[in-house]
């Protein structure tokens, strides 16, 4: 018995490693240390130094180019070594490098020719500084071009295109159950699915808000995401300094509304595919008669055939018995003429 037990967890420890644990916003224990004072550039040269390379621009001036970039060639911002927690300021990165907490609050990324990905920088701080897309069945995001200038009076101004520019290679996607994983790269669709996903997606339009001098990265709706997950997100807090739970006390109407409109969505999405289901098997029906349909009258037709070549054949057999008497008369006729000529010539020789 024991051995079985051993076996069964050794099993099941091996099935939760390959798909990997989905992140729950709510109990992140997880600190993540944000700067307690404005930044400058300096303070960027500062803290990022010891982790890649500055490099200068001709396009965008001084840029950073981290490590990472150089040792793993398919590395791409905001997809490896972090995750999406939800917070009081949105979806915010929760990046898993040392460097992360200002390379993915503030500045830009950018692909480059040479270094493939480098760091813009700039001093306003947001949760994630991405663009997001989404269907029925996936969610995307990519990083923001250094074109997109948000100030934090006017936002990124007015009449701005909220897809700024970005194309498809730009983009990653996840499918909505995976959009809360922990190693969310593992779960990153291949190329070629990210280019036929990407044509029936649409930009979600303003993502960004500022709400008390803070700025709320809204993206995908936080509601959505609970009832695509099954998930119940509890906001973290964003303070200066950390990222803690938000430590606050739901009332239990609150909650069972919650898990009640979490059930009625269940029982109308279940309640959809059992439609779905019986429309399809009335189709399938339907089908099936048509096609009993379509055999039915084959066999009509090949029956109306096959009594038209008896017809006929019967017909061409009178036609032959009739010729047939026919001769058979012309002859009779003919050899009783031959019978009278040759009596007659006999009678005037005698």
């Amino acid at each position: 018995m024991n051995k079985l037990l051993a076996i069964l967890a050794i099993v099941c420890c091996s099935v939760f490693a390959a798909e990997g644990p989905v992140a729950d916003p709510g109990t992140e224990a997880r600190e993540i240390s944000a700067p307690d004072e404005e930044v400058t550039v300096e303070t960027f040269k500062k803290e990022l130094t010891p982790h890649g390379v500055w490099i200068k621009d001709e396009k965008h001036g001084l840029v950073f180019r981290p490590n990472i970039v150089v040792t793993e060639i398919d590395w791409r911002p905001y997809v490896d070594g972090g995750h999406w927690v939800w917070t009081n300021c949105g979806w915010y990165w929760a990046s898993d490098y040392a460097w992360g907490n200002y390379a993915f609050h503030y500045g830009r990324w950018v692909r480059h020719a040479h270094h493939r990905w480098v760091w813009v920088p700039d001093c306003t701080w947001g949760p994630a500084w991405v663009s997001w897309r989404e269907c029925d069945e996936a969610w995307g995001w990519a990083p923001l071009p250094p074109s997109a200038r948000f100030d934090v009076h006017v936002g990124f101004g007015d009449g701005v295109d909220f897809s700024f520019g970005l194309e498809v290679d730009d983009f990653v996607f996840v499918g909505c159950r995976d959009f809360l994983r922990v190693r969310v790269r593992a779960h990153c669709w291949p190329r070629e699915r990210c280019h036929k996903i990407y044509r029936r997606t649409t930009v979600i339009q303003n993502t960004y808000i500022i709400r008390n001098k803070t700025i709320i990265n809204h993206g995908v709706s936080h509601r959505t995401v609970e009832r695509r997950t099954n998930s119940l997100l509890t906001a973290s807090r964003v303070e200066r300094g950390h990222v803690r739970r938000e430590q606050r006390i739901e009332r239990r109407e609150d909650r069972r509304d919650h898990r009640n409109e979490m059930r009625n969505n269940r029982q109308e999405h279940n309640q959809k595919i059992r439609e779905q289901r019986q429309d399809h098997r009335q189709q399938q029906q339907q089908q099936q008669q048509q096609q009993q349909q379509h055999v039915d009258n084959r066999l009509q037709r090949q029956q109306i055939n096959q009594q038209q070549r008896i017809d006929i054949q019967q017909h061409r057999q009178q036609q032959r018995i009739q010729n047939q008497q026919q001769r058979q008369e012309r002859q009779q006729v003919n050899q009783q003429q031959r019978q009278q000529r040759q009596e007659q010539r006999h009678k005037k020789h005698d």
